[in-house]
C-alpha cells in the first residue's frame, strides 16, 4: 500500500495508479476510500481509447476470471451506475 500511496502522490495524473490504489483499498476492506478514488475519476480517459470506467470493466473481469472475491466490486459498480462486463 506504502507504494501506490507514494506513486499517486508523485504520479497524480497517472490513472492507472489511481485505478490501482482503488483496488487495493478494496481488497483491503477499506470501501469508502476506494468509493472516494473511483467516484472522482469515473468519467476520465486513462489514454485516448481506453476510460477509467472502461479500465474499471477491464480489471473486474480480469478479478473474476481469476477467482477473486468480487463482491464489493458488484457495490461499487451498482452504486456508480457502471455496468458490469460479462464474464466468461
Amino acid at each position: 500500500m506504502a507504494y501506490f500511496k507514494r506513486g499517486v502522490q508523485l504520479y497524480p495524473e497517472d490513472l492507472n495508479m489511481a485505478v490501482n490504489m482503488a483496488h487495493l483499498y478494496l481488497f483491503n476492506n477499506d470501501y469508502k476510500s476506494a468509493l472516494a478514488i473511483y467516484k472522482a475519476h469515473q468519467k476520465k480517459m486513462v489514454r485516448p481509447d481506453l476510460s477509467f470506467e472502461k479500465l474499471m470493466q477491464d480489471d473486474y473481469t480480469y478479478f473474476k476470471d481469476h477467482n477473486y472475491d468480487v463482491k464489493l466490486f458488484d457495490k461499487i459498480f451498482a452504486e456508480l451506475k457502471v455496468k458490469k462486463p460479462k464474464v466468461h
